[in-house]
């Protein structure tokens, strides 16, 4: 009885469990909207489409191809396992996204970039919905960039102003073409004006006031890196669990290690100010860091302040200047317009005085033009991710809670169903009826210039403040033209971005009366301004001093290059990192035996020591005060570091006999022509070290240690290697270089490429074949050529030789990738430039036509060979890692 009782409730239960189970899965799939996804490709289980997205680079285009593929102005594309990405290109649907639920798409993917950018997600723009983005958001729009704080900044903005004018002026100058018109690099300008505008408003500092060109270059063109991997589409993004295990696109290295750049420069500033205010040092809130610091409930932590100033230096660098780069293009190329933008300004402002922000109001034909910039030439293919917090519905179709929502700048700006010609530049279709105001926004997201919504850009104001006085400013100031020999300037698109593919130059020449321009008491106010360390003290002494450094230059080199031949710096290393030594501690363990040698090592180090080499301090030994002698930073490399190389065998090419024997042929060979290397040793360069084994030593020795230094640093900041599968090293001498980018890449096939004569002496390395040959012959084929210091030795004419058949040798999408520094087209006397132009001058004296660039040469040698153009990736120490493309 007990058991039929026991096996019918199981079976009840059972029967119930069931009955229960199909109710509420019957009540779960009712209840489930009856609508589909928006169009797309069919996704494959757990990865979706990211095999397709891996093979369609630069993904936004792919994106978009889609969107004309599928004839929709809404797709959905899944990536990874469950996140789906819907893309918008029809006003109608993203007002529905950004008006109608705007509650419901308020939040933000918790992106790589995003999370690294804000130090974890404490700032505002990446935040995603939450406690700590709606405390920052309310910092951000009440104390930062509330109307009362944009009217108190404005004298910083109006010095940044100024400083425009006066750098575009003195570059005309330079170039004593104040009255002809000279050219200017409307890039440069345009970023650096950005950038110096929100640096100052920020720090009260501005780049390149002090003339530190070099790092203050790498600060800036590590916030545009970030720009351009922000929201970019990493792996990590829609794997999450890979995140620390793998970073199979290098997304996040490169991200990070630009961060790590920025931070670099800012983070220091951000504590000095900090404890200024703790210390009671600074007592007036001057900029936007003392608002951050000085804040009230809440408190910010450091770690807050230093993510939203990053998060406000990314924000407003790239958008105004690559809105004024294309609009200066499209009126310079289209006269009519860029004379009526010019009657404007001299009817609102007249020619007596300059543009001011209070006139802005008033310019309408000038903001039409941005606009309309904005438009056509966005400079991000997409806004910020939008997602969503639950499931909902938009234009019938059913948008999952998670989705990662793309509003497309260029589908809508560029949408033939709203816009007349709508790859056609018409300021006027953004002019409305007579007395009413253009504004860069657009309220029916017809266009994206600045995002709306509740994670709409809070700095509309800011920003279009600054895009209009810069455009403004540049048009009042002067009258642009054409380059000479150009009827048109060629405006194209970039392939992997939305940027022009070539940075805009134009003649400029003033307009105004002369008194106007303002007057820069510092000259070094961006990359290619002058200032001279001779001057910086104006009197009759300070440049008798200057002069004798000069007359006394060559002692520094020589004991330096003694010192590392005797092993002084070794020596001194030997013991450990804080050993200091006196001279005789060193003669005695060099074991040197002249009784005259103490005093002569003390007296070089003595020199060495003025100019930080090494340290110097003063120590009693044997009741007589002496001077002791430790290793500086910079020491550090001419001693073996921990891959056993060191600029040391550099010095002792460079300061040797062979090259500094050369020298005084210079004289002859500019009255005369020719090489002096090639007059003092009958054979070039690159001939010699055939038939001189010592040379060829030092030559090789040289070369290894150098390439070995630079190129580890290369690695950790160029992440361009992962995606390649054949690497040519053109002229890679011993195979070092080729070697360590297989050792970091063993998938890569390497090839060193370089004489005959050279190879025969390379040691084997695993996955790098040696193959011997003449480069202006032929190149073997790869996916990409690696150019090391190989272009800088050559004349222009064997450059363009070279780089065909680097041309010839690659795939349809291939590049050569040249590490090579770049100077300026005017002098700079930043330490990395004097470095370059050292550098030149050896080529001058030493190699067979060879020389140091400045980038439109480098354009100009890239365009010649067939390329397209050329991309900066990064600088690494004094060089340039560029690419040349297809």
């Amino acid at each position: 009885m007990f058991q039929y009782s026991s096996t019918m409730f199981l079976k009840s239960s059972i029967i119930l469990g069931i009955i229960i189970y199909l109710f509420f899965f019957k009540k779960k799939v009712s209840s489930k909207p009856a609508y589909k996804l928006p169009p797309g490709p069919t996704p494959l289980p757990f990865i979706g489409c990211i095999i397709q997205m891996l093979q369609n680079k630069p993904t936004f285009r792919w994106i978009h191809k889609l969107m004309d593929h599928y004839n929709s102005p809404i797709i959905c594309i899944r990536l990874g396992k469950s996140t789906h990405v819907v893309v918008v290109s029809s006003p109608v649907i993203a007002c529905e996204f950004l008006k109608s639920q705007d509650e419901i798409f308020a939040s933000r993917p918790e992106s790589i970039s995003g999370y690294l950018i804000s130090d974890g997600f404490r700032s505002t723009i990446m935040s995603p919905l939450g406690n700590q983005w709606k405390v920052m958001r309310k910092i951000l729009n009440q104390s930062i960039l509330s109307l009362a704080t944009h009217k108190w900044l404005k004298p910083k903005r109006d010095e940044e102003a100024d400083h425009l004018l006066s750098y575009i002026m003195s570059q005309l100058e330079n170039q004593n073409s104040l009255t002809q018109g000279g050219l200017i690099n409307i890039r440069t300008a345009s970023q650096h004006f950005c950038a110096n505008v929100i640096r100052n408003m920020i720090f009260g500092k501005r780049f390149f006031r002090e003339g530190v060109v070099d790092g203050e270059t790498e600060h800036v063109s590590a916030l545009f890196i970030i720009l351009e991997y922000l929201n970019a589409f990493c792996l990590t993004d829609y794997f999450p669990f890979l995140r620390g295990k793998t970073d199979f696109d290098g997304h996040e290295k490169i991200i990070r290690s630009a961060i790590e750049i920025v931070r670099k420069y800012q983070d220091p500033l951000i504590d000095e100010r900090i404890q200024m205010w703790n210390d009671g040092t600074r007592k007036q809130e001057n900029d936007v860091l003392d608002i951050l610091i000085k804040h009230e409930q809440p408190k910010l932590t450091s770690k807050e302040i230093k993510a939203q100033i990053l998060e406000l230096m990314i924000a407003t660098v790239d958008n105004p200047s690559n809105a004024i780069e294309w609009a200066m293009g499209e009126m310079i190329n289209e006269p009519t317009i860029l004379k009526r933008a010019v009657e404007e300004l001299d009817k609102v402002v007249g020619r007596n005085r300059l543009v001011d922000e209070l006139d802005i109001p008033q310019l309408n034909y000038i903001k039409a033009c941005i606009k309309e910039s904005f438009r056509l030439h966005p400079f991000a293919p997409f806004n910020v991710p939008h997602v969503s917090v639950k499931d909902t519905v938009v234009a019938g179709y059913f948008i999952p809670k998670g989705s990662h929502v793309l509003l497309s700048r260029l589908g809508l700006g560029r949408n033939p169903d709203v816009w007349k010609e709508p790859m056609r530049f018409d300021p006027e279709r953004h002019l409305g009826a007579k007395g009413t105001q253009v504004v860069l926004s657009d309220n029916e997201l017809r266009m994206l210039s600045f995002s709306t919504g509740k994670r709409g850009c809070p700095g509309v104001v800011l920003g279009s403040t600054i895009t209009t006085m810069l455009l403004a400013r540049l048009i009042q100031g002067f009258a642009w033209e054409k380059p000479c020999n150009e009827s048109r300037i060629k405006l194209v698109e970039n392939h992997d971005d939305l940027h022009l593919a070539h940075p805009l130059v134009a003649i400029a020449k003033p307009r105004l009366p002369q008194y106007l321009y303002p007057k820069d008491d510092h000259q070094a106010l961006y990359p290619y301004a002058m200032e001279n360390m001779c001057e910086k003290k104006d009197t009759h002494e300070e440049q008798f001093n200057c002069a004798m450094q000069l007359v006394t230059s060559s002692s520094l080199s020589m004991v330096l290059l003694t010192s590392i031949k005797l092993k002084l710096l070794d020596t001194i290393a030997e013991p450990g990192p804080d050993a200091q030594l006196s001279a005789h501690e060193i003669a005695s363990r060099l074991s040197i035996l002249n009784p005259q040698a103490p005093d002569m090592l003390d007296r070089m180090l003595h020199l060495l020591a003025t100019h930080s080499v090494v340290t110097c301090s003063q120590k009693v030994i044997k009741s007589k005060p002496s001077r002791v002698y430790g290793l500086a930073p910079v020491a550090k490399f001419f001693v073996p570091n921990e891959d056993g190389v060191s600029l040391a065998p550099l010095m002792e090419l460079v300061q040797g006999e062979v090259f500094i024997s050369s020298w005084f042929e210079l004289k002859n060979c500019v009255l005369e022509g020719g090489i002096p290397f090639d007059k003092v040793h009958g054979a070039n360069t690159f001939e010699l070290p055939a038939v001189n084994a010592r040379f060829n030593e030092i030559f090789n020795k040289s070369m290894v240690h150098h390439s070995t230094i630079v190129i580890k640093e290369v690695l950790n900041r160029y992440h361009e290697f992962d995606k390649l599968k054949r690497v040519v090293d053109v002229g890679g001498g011993l195979g070092v270089t080729i070697n360590m980018i297989v050792s970091k890449y063993p998938h890569i096939q390497g090839i060193n490429y370089d004489l005959p004569h050279v190879i025969k002496h390379a040691p084997l390395y695993p996955g790098v074949e040696h193959v011997g040959g003449d480069m202006f012959q032929s190149v073997p084929e790869a996916d990409a050529i690696f150019l090391k210091w190989i272009l800088h030795d050559w004349s222009d004419e064997r450059c363009v030789t070279l780089l065909k058949n680097c041309y010839k040798a690659l795939q349809h999408d291939g590049k050569v990738i040249v590490v090579d520094g770049i100077i300026s087209f005017l002098p700079q006397t930043s330490r990395c430039a004097q470095v370059n132009m050292n550098t030149d001058a050896i080529m001058m004296a030493q190699d067979p036509g060879g020389k140091e660039r400045t980038e439109e040469e480098f354009l100009a040698l890239a365009t010649c060979a067939g390329f397209r153009g050329l991309k900066k990736k990064c600088i690494v120490y004094n060089f340039w890692v560029m690419e040349f493309y297809k």
